[in-house]
């Protein structure tokens, strides 16, 4: 089920497939104001841009990691809800491959 964001007028302007700080709503995939939402983003183009959204999440977990391990930022330095999920990703990503990558 994705989680919702709105604007102040109560339209959906994102979606996530994880909460986060700005997602406390959750509707079914098939919801119908989610498929109008993702309808309108087809419409727009926004299929090109969300295309390269995982590929990018990856980037920047390699990227955190990275900066972690030369010790040029601290992982403690992150907020929590965000050392959180670069913990989740990363058992995630090494029980899916075996070798973290």
């Amino acid at each position: 089920m994705p989680y919702i964001i709105r604007n102040g007028q109560g339209s959906i302007i994102g979606v996530s497939f994880e909460p986060t700080e700005d997602t406390i709503e959750y509707l079914p995939g098939a919801h119908p104001e989610v498929t109008a939402f993702q309808d309108r983003e087809r419409e727009r183009g926004g299929d090109e841009l969300s295309a390269t959204d995982f590929s990018m999440a990856r980037v920047t977990e390699d990227l955190v990691e990275l900066l972690v391990s030369k010790k040029i930022i601290d992982l403690s330095e992150l907020p929590e809800p965000a050392q959180r999920k670069l913990r989740l990703r990363k058992s995630l990503r090494v029980g899916s491959s075996g070798d973290g990558s």
